[in-house]
Formats: C-alpha cells, structure tokens, sequence
C-alpha cells in the first residue's frame, strides 16, 4: 500500500468479499480517527477554558474581592465540568 495505483491493483486483486471487508476496514479506521479528533477537540477546549480562568484570575488578582473569585470560580468550574462530561461522553461513546 502507499499510493492509489498500487491500492488499486491490490483492491482488484481480491475477491468482493474481500474488498468488502478491506473497505469496512477503512470506514471503521475513518470513524476512529474522526472520534479522536473530536476528542481531541473537546480536549483542548477545555484546556483553553482552564487558561482563561486563570488569565482572568491573574489579571484581577490585585483587586477581586471573594464574592468576584467565587463567581469567577463558580463559572469557570461549571464550564470546565461541562467539558469534562462532554469528553467523558465521546470516550464512552466511542468504545
């Protein structure tokens, strides 16, 4: 394999449930590199919401009174979670 001429002479060379099964092959290979871009998607996603809240943490960090830091806090773990339960539920979802 390596490119389509000779992908093509080895798909001719098999009998249709062969290229069959080499196709379902593929598609399956296709699915899990789908899935794990969208995790990776979803990972990274969180990762940004995480330097966010800390940027914004830093940024105010002379002048956040505790109600502001819990606020602060409250929203950027809500979201965080969120993105935790949504890469929880791709990882499930993909085995």
């Amino acid at each position: 394999s390596g490119n389509l001429t000779t992908d093509t002479l080895y798909l001719q060379s098999k009998n249709s449930y062969e290229r069959l099964l080499i196709i379902k092959e593929y598609d399956a290979a296709i699915a899990e590199l789908k899935n794990k871009e969208n995790e990776i998607i979803c990972f990274t996603s969180g990762l940004k919401e995480i330097a966010e809240g800390h940027q914004e943490l830093y940024i105010n960090r002379n002048n956040l009174t505790v109600k502001r830091f819990k606020e602060l806090i409250s929203v950027y773990s809500g979201n965080i979670q969120d993105k935790i339960n949504e890469f929880n539920k791709l990882r499930t979802s993909n085995r």
